[in-house]
């Protein structure tokens, strides 16, 4: 049976996919999630960027988890995806990277957090992203915010559901197949690997990497454990290059859509085998607390791994999310797919945590790629430390103690909480504690800790610079960490 499997999965990678688009902008239509119409409008033309919507057609299987071993439950269900494509206009000035990144579905419809926060870093080296829909409830909303556009895209399942369905408190929506995701990832990436994309004809792929973050870090977690031994051609070729995962270690999924399932997005403790590729977890304080209520214990964040191949870093202090992306699509977007507007920063009754895990992010990214590409091995793992019963150690300012580690805690202007602060009619405003808060120190307890201004500037810029040296900082977002202290010391000391 597992020979079986093997072919089964082996020639799903391989199956033919049809590629649709890119799908037109007119002046009623565009994608969702367009630049144009982001909170704060990104003119990535400025970039010398295009973006482009294709749907993409092909049959994928269904797997399920039986006895700790997956098995085949259906084959060969017909699918219809969208995918988001970002690219340089000049195929010249193009990196060879590319990178797919899982859409996350936590809200139900595409969110581009990967993309939000390393849009710079990307664009800046001449890198490919494509952000491919990756959740049935995300389809629903896409056509919900534009039917004519979306509505030949199709996730169903292989058993229909009585109809009317109704989408239930896990987001999962009967008579839909969330299991299409796995092959519908792998002949992405094959896809693009073996430069079979009309969208990518000029660009020639040097490199492959896929990410997730936050629920479709978990989505990563569980593509990884179950299909990254099949990813590997006749010539011990990867299909990925390698794997990077934001604020989503710890956790995985079930392999399938299951009917009556009663843990939130069919979450379970993550499980770990040796990889066949690298693959970099970066993970926020506020993950600690955020995922609690999914396991068993805290401590599975900071489980073991093959060390050969995977590198794990926890941000102290830093929150699970970033509300203030200027990125996110404007709230007129949003309610179009029939979910609430997002709450803008500055609406809420406290203090964002502005510790920039944007800045992590992206050297976690060029770490991956010198690890992949030249062998160049990032620095050893690095975890927030804990009590006895798993909590967070903080130091005599409130902020964690251990892990990767900020300028903004180590010479701190403040109290960093990573799971937001909140008194109880604010609780529709930390959904999930997913956002932090903090709270500016004193002007007394300032002066004891810096001789003046100056003094402060001179040990923060210090310690930016180290990790300049230490490959945790890129310098460009070294530059905008300093300008951000020049501005704030001279607001609150």
């Amino acid at each position: 049976m597992l020979k079986d499997l093997e072919t089964v999965v082996r020639n799903a990678i391989e199956a033919e996919v049809v590629v649709e688009g890119p799908i037109a902008v007119t002046e009623t239509s565009h994608p969702f999630s367009a630049m144009d119409y982001a909170r704060e409008p990104l003119d990535i033309a400025a970039y010398g960027y295009v973006e482009e919507e294709y749907f993409v057609s092909g049959t994928a299987n269904v797997y399920e988890e039986i006895d700790d071993e997956m098995k085949i439950k259906h084959v060969d269900q017909a699918y219809k995806n969208r995918i988001f494509v970002r690219k340089p206009s000049d195929a010249r000035k193009f990196s060879g990277r590319v990178f797919i990144d899982i859409y996350n579905a936590s809200n139900g419809y595409d969110i581009e957090d990967i993309w939000r926060r390393s849009y710079d870093y990307y664009m800046n080296n001449g890198d490919i992203y494509i952000g491919v829909t990756a959740k049935p409830i995300n389809v629903l909303s896409l056509k919900n915010f534009d039917f004519e556009r979306y509505h030949t895209l199709n996730w169903s399942a292989a058993e229909p559901a009585p109809q009317p369905s109704a989408v239930n408190a896990n987001m999962s929506i009967p008579g839909t197949e969330e299991g299409l995701v796995w092959d519908i990832l792998s002949q992405l990436g094959t896809l693009v690997r073996k430069n079979n994309a009309p969208f990518l004809a000029d660009y020639p792929v040097d490199y492959l990497y896929l990410t997730g973050q936050s629920q479709s870090g978990m989505y990563l977690n569980t593509y990884t454990y179950y299909f990254d031994q099949y990813l590997v051609d006749s010539e011990a070729k990867p299909l990925f290059d390698g794997y990077l995962n934001a604020v989503g270690a710890g956790v995985m999924r079930a392999l399938n859509q299951i009917e009556g399932e009663n843990k939130p997005f069919a979450t379970r403790l993550q499980k770990h085998r040796p990889l066949n590729v690298p693959m970099i977890f970066l993970s926020a304080h506020g993950d600690i607390e955020l995922f609690g209520a999914f396991k068993t214990s805290t401590e599975a964040l900071v489980e073991e791994k093959p060390e050969d191949n995977t590198r794990h870093y926890e941000v102290a202090s830093a929150p699970h999310t970033d509300p203030a992306s200027p990125l996110i699509p404007n709230n007129s977007e949003i309610v179009k797919t029939n979910h609430p507007p997002k709450i803008l920063d500055g609406e809420y009754n406290y203090t964002v945590n502005d510790i920039q895990l944007a800045y992590y992010i992206n050297s976690a990214i060029e770490m991956l790629h010198q690890w992949a590409a030249n062998g160049i091995l990032p620095p050893a793992s690095s975890l927030i430390e804990r009590d006895e019963e798993g909590n967070a150690v903080l130091d005599e300012h409130g902020n964690g103690v251990g892990g990767v580690r900020s300028p903004y805690i180590d010479v701190p202007l403040a109290t960093y909480y990573a799971n937001a602060r909140a008194t109880a009619d604010q609780v529709n405003q930390t959904v999930g504690n997913v956002n932090g808060s903090m709270e500016y120190f004193s002007k007394d307890k300032l002066s004891e800790l810096y001789q003046s201004e100056e003094h402060y500037l001179e040990t923060f810029y210090k310690a930016v610079d180290q990790q300049v040296e230490d490959k945790l900082l890129q310098p460009i977002d070294a530059e905008s960490m300093k300008e951000w202290a020049k501005e704030t010391i001279q607001k609150i000391y």
